[in-house]
């Protein structure tokens, strides 16, 4: 158990080294370092969600064209099987 004396010698050593004028220097650089930290790690999440994003509309955007091309041959399969069914309509 402290006594009062141990108490006030404790006290008295915290009031030493917050009194350090080099504690508030060093507090202010361990700051600027957290937040220079915080910044990377939040600089490099918004670059992944960009890059996500970029990546979905690039997907949309191949999906639809392939979409288009596969539905494009499916017609032209069709209407060239219906223009040899005229030609040979025709030929009789």
């Amino acid at each position: 158990m402290q006594t009062a004396k141990d108490r006030s010698d404790n006290l008295a050593i915290t009031t030493e080294v917050n009194s350090d004028p080099q504690s508030g220097a060093i507090e202010n650089q361990n700051n600027k370092l957290l937040v220079k930290k915080f910044l990377t790690v939040i600089s490099i999440f918004t670059l992944v969600c960009l890059l996500t994003l970029g990546l979905n509309l690039l997907n949309a955007a191949v999906s639809e064209g392939v979409r288009s091309y596969v539905s494009a041959e499916g017609l032209w399969a069709k209407f060239q099987k219906e223009a040899v069914y005229h030609l040979m309509e025709y030929s009789f």
